[in-house]
């Protein structure tokens, strides 16, 4: 089930029944499922570069040689270590911390999706810059995950 929910009605940052100044307040870290699923992804593109290779061979081992090593590349890149993050939602609003500890206010862009093995926020920092963060459950704490997929689905009206 797809969830998909927009800022453009919301009333308040923290839902109406939480008595308490802090909502959220979570590392996010690396998953385990989207390094496996990202490794399968590359794994096939080379399987496939290489059937496809097969007929053009010999003539042709220097064009497999480049292709190999921009799969190499792309690959290295995409399974490189992710930053852990910190986000928190208090009664302020948005906060994101990169890997060097400082939470800056953010603001949630206009839509995020809500799946239960995914949530994509949409962030804009003041300064304007963008960023979409990909939270799997192996993300964040269970309990952390399922707040904030709450807070998404209840205090973000589409």
């Amino acid at each position: 089930m797809i969830t998909q929910v927009s800022l453009k009605t919301a009333e308040t940052s923290l839902p109406r029944h939480f008595p308490g100044r802090l909502y959220l307040d979570a590392d996010i870290l690396p998953s385990s499922l989207q390094r496996r699923f990202a490794l399968g992804i590359i794994s096939g593109a080379v399987f496939l570069t290489s059937i496809a290779f097969i007929p053009l061979l010999p003539e042709y081992w220097s064009a497999m040689v480049v292709v190999f090593s921009a799969e190499l590349v792309c690959g290295i890149w995409c399974l490189r270590p992710a930053p852990t993050r910190r986000l928190r939602l208090d009664h302020k609003g948005w906060a994101l911390a990169e890997a060097d500890g400082v939470l800056l206010p953010v603001s949630l862009e206009a839509e995020a999706r809500v799946w239960p093995w995914l949530v994509t926020m949409g962030l804009r920092y003041r300064n304007g810059r963008r960023l979409t963060l990909l939270i799997m459950p192996d993300s964040l704490p269970p309990a952390d995950y399922l707040r904030l997929r709450i807070w998404l689905v209840t205090q973000v009206k589409a």
